[in-house]
């Protein structure tokens, strides 16, 4: 892996197997957004603490991304994204799935919809797009839900 990544055995080599899955180094020039991010609004402040945070640790997990052409396509991991970029990184560890476009979806939704930060106008536009786009019905929605009083009852 690229300097600046992480610490430890794991930053000797270019790959590294976990549970089935491996981790692989990407080059951040090749990434692109996720063209199904449901999150609108980037916290500026908390972008700049991961910065600093990957700046002295590295980055301590790795994004999933899938392969679009010659390219890579975020799936999780936006932030980690962009504050490795603003840190200076090169590459940045990474997950990639082969994924079609309502896997990438659904992930992507359910990532953000377990966060603490989104708006509440950007989570009822998750669920919204989970129930209309991807035909997810109300039980499986709520399967989804961090807790059960909004809409689950």
């Amino acid at each position: 892996m690229a300097k600046g990544l992480g610490k430890g055995i794991n930053a000797l080599f270019n790959t590294v197997d976990t549970d089935e899955e491996t981790i692989v180094s990407i080059a951040l020039d090749k990434v692109d957004a996720n063209p199904f991010q449901p999150r609108k609004n980037f916290d500026k402040k908390a972008i700049q603490e991961l910065t600093d945070s990957i700046k002295i640790h590295g980055v301590l997990q790795p994004v999933i991304l899938r392969e679009k052409k010659d390219r890579y396509e975020i799936v999780v991991g936006e932030r980690r994204c962009r504050a490795s970029v603003q840190a200076g990184l090169k590459e940045i560890p990474a997950v990639v799935r082969t994924l079609n476009d309502q896997e990438m979806m659904e992930l992507s939704v359910i990532e953000n919809l377990q966060r603490e930060d989104l708006s509440a106008l950007e989570e009822a536009e998750s669920y919204d797009f989970l129930n209309e786009k991807l035909k997810i019905n109300a039980s499986e929605t709520c399967r989804t839900r961090r807790e059960k009083s909004s809409i689950c009852g």
